[in-house]
């Protein structure tokens, strides 16, 4: 979420002073209890999952952020650096085509309307309950909770 999205203005030092904040607060993220249950149960339906992320190859470690995610079955690493795109391009979407593939995203332009571009199902995590047109979304959640039980409705 960009701070203009707020009405907030800040500097250039200040814009990059957050990004550091950011950067290393990305090694101490870890799941929730539900998030956790979601990971147990798409290992137990034997459902890959994978995750496309635009963050530079020399930061995927950071991705790493809970090896609980990496011990539980990762089908796919999209990383746009490796593969010349990058969200919301429609390409990068492209690349994990299939009919039975939802994506989901927390993003709305940069998930849900490259996803829905590609022609991809789609689930938007709507945590920030922005108001936005959604009638090419195929579910909106808003919580951990809400999200486990669409993804437990699907198969």
């Amino acid at each position: 979420m960009l701070f203009k999205d707020f009405h907030q203005f800040i500097t250039n030092q200040q814009a990059l002073d957050f990004q550091k904040v950011y950067e290393d607060q990305q090694a101490h993220l870890t799941l929730s209890s539900t998030m956790k249950e979601l990971f147990n149960y798409l290992k137990e339906k034997n459902i890959s999952y994978g995750i496309i992320t635009n963050r530079k190859r020399k930061n995927t470690n950071e991705i790493k952020f809970n090896s609980f995610i990496f011990n539980h079955l990762i089908f796919l690493l999209l990383i746009s650096e490796k593969v010349g795109y990058q969200k919301p391009q429609k390409e990068i979407f492209e690349l994990i085509q299939g009919n039975d593939i939802y994506y989901v995203g927390d993003g709305y332009e940069i998930d849900m309307m490259g996803a829905h571009q590609a022609g991809l199902k789609t689930i938007w995590y709507n945590h920030q309950k922005q108001e936005k047109d959604t009638s090419f979304i195929d579910f909106v959640v808003y919580s951990d909770e809400e999200l486990l039980e669409v993804v437990k409705k699907l198969k």
